[in-house]
């Protein structure tokens, strides 16, 4: 535990302001003390240090910006002195004279705009068996037709065929499953060609197109999308034919477009 008028003339004597008499007590008192001899050189050290620090010299601008801040501070409380002595105007010149003006005003203008209203005509009729007219929307849409579905079940091959069309595209959806290599052929009149189909993944099954017919090549399970383009303005008969082994397993012909 060290003392603390020692603790007083450890300051003293690094600040350089103690008398011979105090230096030599001191001196002794640290002989005998190791904890205190150790916090006189500690305190020794940080005083070292913060007397090799240089003096900063202040910015050439800091003149500026003090005189920049008190000059934009006087203008923010002139303004706000402004806009309270405009309040104070406009609270001094209302008076009750004036409401009772404005409000009378307000309520011949309501009074105005409600017989106005009641006189114009209804939009609407009372009785809607009177309303008549037509409805068109901006842009004609492309109308969907869905074919009757298709399913078979086979000995060698079961699927099934969706078909929808527009006046100018047909889309096939179709699934195949068989155990061995099967073709399925689709036949189609010169107003339609063919414009491309996807399958679900891209193993075991070849496509082929040749004049007015597509003939596909698969094996196992899959479901595919093809799509035909061209005009369906009149009747248009499509042939389904599923092959095995150079047989003939299934057939059907799909009708398409107006009757």
């Amino acid at each position: 535990m060290i003392e603390e008028k020692y603790i007083e003339l450890m300051h003293r004597e690094i600040d350089g302001v103690c008398s011979e008499g105090e230096s030599a007590q001191l001196r002794g008192y640290l002989k005998e003390n190791p904890e205190a001899s150790r916090y006189f050189e500690e305190l020794s050290a940080i005083a070292r240090m913060f007397n090799s620090v240089e003096e900063l010299e202040p910015p050439a601008e800091l003149r500026e910006n003090i005189f920049s801040a008190v000059f934009g501070r006087a203008r923010e409380t002139r303004e706000r002195e402004s806009s309270a002595s405009l309040f104070d105007v406009f609270r001094l010149t209302f008076n009750r004279k004036f409401a009772y003006a404005f409000t009378a005003g307000l309520v011949v203008g309501i009074c105005l705009f409600a017989l106005l209203f009641r006189a114009a005509p209804s939009r609407v009729p009372g009785d809607l068996d009177h309303l008549y007219g037509t409805l068109a929307t901006k842009e004609r849409q492309a109308q969907v037709f869905t074919a009757e579905p298709i399913d078979f079940d086979l000995p060698a091959a079961s699927g099934s065929l969706q078909i929808q069309y527009t006046s100018d595209t047909i889309l096939a959806t179709f699934s195949l499953l068989s155990e061995s290599r099967i073709r399925a052929v689709f036949e189609y009149p010169d107003n339609l060609h063919f414009e491309g189909l996807r399958a679900s993944d891209n193993r075991d099954y070849a496509f082929n197109v040749t004049g007015n017919k597509a003939e596909l090549i698969h094996i196992g399970n899959r479901d595919y999308v093809a799509v035909f383009k061209g005009s369906l303005e009149t009747r248009t008969a499509v042939d389904m034919r599923i092959f095995a082994d150079g047989s003939l397993l299934f057939e059907r012909t799909i009708l398409l477009g107006r009757e």
